[in-house]
């Protein structure tokens, strides 16, 4: 409400400018390995909007990711079956968030664990699975 003139509205907040300027995001796999997606192996995963699940399967469980590092798992045994999910608000802004019980995601650097909590991700943002799988946050366009 006005202070000044107590019947007359006070405008509405501008809107939040949308983040990452209407360029492409997806997440890109380090190092030249692959992941399992959705049916495929590849090295980059186009974001939509839809939250994403990254762990590992178990068929036993009936549990299939929607970013399978199974294959990682030998390697090192630091990728959780539900490790972290990767998700957007309604406002469009993307998180990375860490949900697994017993292994870390790190944020930048071994520096910055996610213990069970999310982070806003940014443009060139490394998310550190375990010592064999690094994801960056990219924008194109």
């Amino acid at each position: 409400m006005n202070t000044k003139n107590p019947h007359k509205a006070t405008p509405p907040h501008p809107p939040r400018q949308k983040p990452y300027n209407g360029k492409e995001l997806y997440l890109q796999i380090e190092d030249g390995k692959d992941v399992f997606y959705r049916g495929t192996y590849v090295t980059q995963i186009p974001l939509s909007g839809s939250p994403l699940l990254v762990g590992r399967r178990d068929v036993l469980a009936g549990h299939y990711p929607d970013i399978d590092l199974a294959m990682y798992w030998k390697e090192d045994r630091a990728v959780s079956r539900k490790h972290l999910s990767i998700y957007a608000d309604m406002n469009g802004v993307y998180y990375v968030e860490d949900i697994c019980n017993n292994n870390v995601t790190f944020l930048n650097g071994k520096d910055h664990p996610l213990n069970k909590e999310r982070a806003e991700l940014t443009p060139g943002d490394r998310i550190f699975i375990s010592n064999a799988i690094v994801i960056a946050f990219c924008t194109r366009g």
